[in-house]
C-alpha cells in the first residue's frame, strides 16, 4: 500500500479542520464542512470522552461517553470514532 500523507487524506476531524484553515492561493480551502464553530475546552475543565468533541462536526452521543482509542485506519492511527 502506498502512503499517502496525513494532509492528503486526513482522518481525524481537528487535523480536517486544521487544514480547512489553512489559507490557499484563490481563496479556496480543504473543505468547509469542517471549519471549527464555539471555544475550546478549559484546559482545567476538559470534558468527558473524547476532548474535541464539543467542537467536532460529526460529534455523536457515544463522544461523550468513551474516548476514543488509538487506531488504524487506512494504514495511519487515528483516535476517532468516525475517522
Amino acid at each position: 500500500m502506498p502512503l499517502v500523507s496525513f494532509h492528503e487524506q486526513p482522518r481525524h476531524p481537528y487535523t480536517r479542520s486544521l487544514l480547512a484553515a489553512v489559507p490557499r492561493i484563490g481563496g479556496r480551502r480543504v473543505t468547509l464542512d469542517f471549519a471549527l464553530e464555539g471555544e475550546p475546552p478549559n484546559p482545567r475543565d476538559v470534558p468527558n470522552g473524547c476532548r474535541f468533541r464539543t467542537r467536532c462536526p460529526l460529534a455523536q452521543d457515544v463522544c461523550a461517553v468513551e474516548e476514543p482509542r488509538l487506531r488504524e485506519v487506512d494504514g495511519r492511527r487515528v483516535a476517532c470514532h468516525f475517522a
